[in-house]
């Protein structure tokens, strides 16, 4: 075969290029096109975009004695980053004007300028220039008005001179045209739970001279005064339990066996001293003298002690007699043992019937020696069902009590 010529380009070519190897080739150009185009696209930021929040502008260097009145307008800004997914604070672009060599007066055209980031340059902002009021800063004394938006509540109002502001004046600094529109300090005060004397500190409101509270442009010094107000109480409330004491004894052989007062108690007001003596109110005297086994009913006169005040004047009394032998009954009134100072305790019943077996010739002048208590040493605020502990002369037996158990009410004492 000496001198045969070997395959031809076109012939290896033809062998290398088949339509398998083709495809392979066709494709993986196509994958690499997609993966740089990819690439590209995560990594090539957009030529600008608006920043998403504006900027707050700064002044500096302001001239002593002078401040900016009007409030500066924010800066919206077009940013480039050089990276995608930069995520870039408002600090990074601080915004400013400055007011070197201005005097007072407005000025139209205050140039803004405008920092930036080195990975987020700013390619433009808006606005270019600001209007800036400059004024001398003044300060003067403002009178301080409290104004109460609720009286106290009712049975309880201010003292004479009540309420009054320490400091009575406040000092507002600020720019001339501001501090010239306030006329008073006013500080609002409701009173609607006060029951004693209230003194707190309340923030201050600015007032122009029709009533409207100005913006803050200004500083005030103090911000917060304090204010007195005497509280007094016209009138005090109280519940009393009834007691109805009865006269002269039921026919031999008869005995009280029930007493019922209709109310069994009423709220009386007045004096706060006399009140605060008081543990319940008497009715007239009702006469049970021969009464035997039945129900009667009476309208008696209850006795309201001076300076206490009471819209019921009478009261039902049902008396309940039956057969006793050698007893008697007696109404005694409960009384706390052991109250803590600084509380007020309401009983409900305020008195129970006591009925006690004895010797029938004393036993009137025995049953006035009966007394009724109950236990309320260690007991806090809130209402209780207690048993009724009964002290009586030895030669007497107490055949019943009723109620057995009253209900017991402790509540912090009012000042």
């Amino acid at each position: 075969m000496f001198g045969e010529s070997g395959p031809s380009t076109r012939q290896r070519l033809a062998k290398l290029l088949t339509p398998e190897s083709l495809f392979r080739l066709v494709l993986a150009f196509a994958l690499a096109t997609a993966l740089w185009l990819y690439v590209n696209a995560r990594n090539t930021p957009a030529a600008s975009m608006p920043y998403g929040q504006p900027i707050s502008i700064s002044a500096e260097n302001v001239p002593p004695g002078l401040t900016v009145s009007n409030v500066l307008p924010s800066v919206h800004l077009m940013i480039r980053p050089l990276a995608a997914g930069l995520t870039v604070p408002p600090s990074s672009f601080p915004a400013i004007v400055d007011l070197t060599g201005l005097g007072a007066g407005i000025h139209r055209h205050v140039p803004v300028q405008v920092g930036s980031d080195q990975a987020v340059p700013v390619v433009n902002y808006r606005p270019r220039y600001v209007v800036v009021d400059l004024q001398h800063v003044v300060s003067r004394p403002v009178p301080v008005t409290i104004h109460v938006l609720e009286a106290p509540p009712y049975g309880y109002a201010l003292k004479s001179g009540s309420p009054s502001a320490s400091p009575s004046t406040v000092k507002v600094t600020g720019p001339t045209s501001f501090v010239k529109q306030v006329t008073r300090a006013v500080v609002f005060v409701s009173l609607s739970a006060a029951r004693s004397s209230l003194n707190s500190n309340f923030p201050v409101t600015l007032q122009n001279a029709q009533g409207n509270a100005l913006p803050t442009s200004a500083t005030v010094s103090p911000a917060r005064v304090r204010v007195h107000a005497g509280i007094k109480q016209l009138a005090s409330y109280k519940t009393l339990p009834i007691l109805a004491p009865i006269r002269g004894q039921p026919a031999a052989g008869f005995g009280v066996t029930s007493i019922q007062v209709s109310p069994s108690g009423i709220t009386a007001y007045g004096s706060p001293h006399v009140l605060n003596r008081l543990r319940y109110l008497r009715t007239a005297a009702v006469n049970v003298s021969g009464m035997r086994t039945g129900m009667r009913r009476f309208r008696v006169h209850l006795r309201v002690p001076k300076r206490v005040f009471s819209p019921t004047r009478h009261v039902g009394v049902t008396i309940v007699v039956g057969p006793v032998s050698g007893a008697a009954s007696t109404r005694a009134a409960v009384v706390p043992i052991g109250l803590a100072k600084g509380d007020a305790v309401t009983l409900s019943p305020g008195a129970v019937l006591v009925t006690i077996v004895g010797p029938s010739p004393s036993l009137g002048a025995l049953g006035s020696r009966v007394r009724a208590q109950v236990n309320v040493a260690g007991l806090g605020t809130g209402s209780y069902r207690l048993a009724i502990r009964l002290i009586h002369p030895s030669s007497v037996r107490i055949d019943s009590v009723r109620p057995a158990v009253v209900t017991v009410t402790i509540r912090p004492t009012k000042h």
